[in-house]
């Protein structure tokens, strides 16, 4: 009995040739089909839709958000002006910023509360609200109370 180890024919000696497979009339070897074909472009395309609506709906909210908190600087550098280079006074103002957003200005002395007597203020209470506006709409407003010197 000789072994060899490595043939083609498992324990044989390796001198016997099997034939070749044949094709099956009417079969295929190889390859995809043009139905394969369409299904997988079908489903490529139903997913790529939903990654382009989640990618614009991403670009949307990030651009809300940056409008949003450039309304909040504007806003708040404008309420940082109130008693420094805006008079402390009833009255309303408003005006552009360069960027194309709008801001107004409202300040309202809160009447007295109460009655203290013969005692004289030593400051009096304003209401300070400052409203912003985006070029393409939207915005937002901020309300404080600063206090004045008595007059």
């Amino acid at each position: 009995m000789l072994w060899s180890i490595g043939s083609p024919g498992g324990l044989n000696s390796g001198t016997e040739r099997r034939p070749a497979p044949r094709r099956a009339l009417g079969r295929r070897v190889g390859g995809f089909t043009l139905l394969e074909v369409i299904v997988a472009f079908t489903i490529l395309a139903v997913a790529l839709v939903g990654l382009l609506q989640a990618f614009a709906t991403g670009m949307h909210g990030l651009s809300a958000a940056q409008a949003s908190a450039t309304a909040v600087m504007h806003a708040r550098s404008k309420m940082d002006e109130v008693g420094q280079t805006i008079a402390l006074e009833d009255g309303e103002l408003s005006g552009e910023f360069n960027d194309g957003y709008s801001w107004s200005v409202v300040i309202a002395r809160v009447e007295d509360q109460g009655e203290f007597g013969p005692v004289q203020p030593i400051a009096i209470p304003y209401e300070v609200e400052v409203r912003v506006a985006g070029p393409r709409g939207g915005g937002l407003s901020l309300k404080t109370l600063r206090l004045g010197p008595a007059q």
